[in-house]
């Protein structure tokens, strides 16, 4: 019992101990649009492999047959770009200053038409 709380304890203080120590590496960095886009990416790219490295595997072994997961992780995707659309379009979407009327800044277009 005890080895194994201690593997919990362990484990449950990775998360805090990595921000700790990210915040003793980046402290002195300058935050701009390339370290955030960095850190997101980093961020986007160990979400998604542990999506399809682990959460995947186990809902088919829970759903052998494929009755919902495949279906439920296209309903995600559809629900994800659906939100991404609907953010541009009210105007949230805001990540730099719009130099001319046509909406096209760092380097790519806004237009969806």
């Amino acid at each position: 019992r005890l080895k194994g709380f201690l593997w919990g304890a362990f484990s449950g203080l990775s998360e805090p101990l990595a921000a700790a120590l990210t915040w003793v590496i980046l402290y002195r960095t300058e935050f701009n649009e390339n370290v955030y886009g960095a850190l997101f990416g980093i961020t986007t790219g160990m979400m998604v492999i542990i999506s399809l490295k682990e959460l995947l595997p186990t809902a088919h072994r829970y759903d052998p047959l494929d009755k919902v997961v495949t279906n439920s992780l296209i309903a995600g995707f559809v629900l994800i770009a659906l939100s991404l659309v609907l953010l541009e379009r009210s105007g949230q979407h805001e990540h730099g200053t719009v130099t001319d009327e046509s909406d096209d800044h760092d380097g790519h277009d806004h237009r969806w038409f």
